[in-house]
């Protein structure tokens, strides 16, 4: 009897453990769409960004996912809509849309420059990545998924 009861608490223990891992699991279904894409505009994130942060539904168009991205944070605007993004573009994409807190200057400029240096700061991003390095749709997502899992978003 004693075996059987031993044999049933450690199955309930197995199955919580890979139960708590499952339901842990990143549910990033709209972002994957960007890995493949080896550079990327502005354009190419806000529908899948907007998706996944569910601040639109599905058939939404590019455009109204990028006037409603504006509209919430208006700090996007100084993303270029026209040039391939870089890591200081994705480092304020992260923080407004996962709103991050910042330090001294970020919290007063909100600007590029300073989200760059707190995601650095933060341990998301490489201390020897250029700022003005072009991101790719990977490095995209993986900064994206990091960012909100320090936010305890996903």
């Amino acid at each position: 009897m004693k075996k059987s009861l031993k044999v049933l608490f450690l199955t309930f223990v197995f199955l919580s453990f890979f139960g708590i891992l499952w339901s842990n699991e990143p549910k990033t279904t709209y972002l994957q769409e960007i890995t493949s894409l080896n550079k990327l505009r502005f354009r190419d994130l806000v529908l899948p960004l907007a998706l996944e942060n569910n601040l639109v539904k599905q058939g939404t168009s590019v455009e109204d996912a990028n006037n409603i991205l504006i509209k919430l944070y208006p700090k996007l605007k100084l993303i270029s809509q026209k040039k391939y993004l870089q890591y200081n573009d994705i480092a304020l994409i992260c923080m407004q849309i996962y709103q991050l807190e910042g330090g001294l200057f970020y919290s007063i400029t909100e600007n590029r420059h300073y989200s760059f240096r707190e995601l650095q700061y933060k341990g998301l991003i490489s201390d020897d990545i250029d700022p003005m390095k072009k991101i790719s749709g990977k490095q995209t997502y993986e900064l994206l998924l990091k960012a909100s899992k320090l936010k305890g978003i996903i």
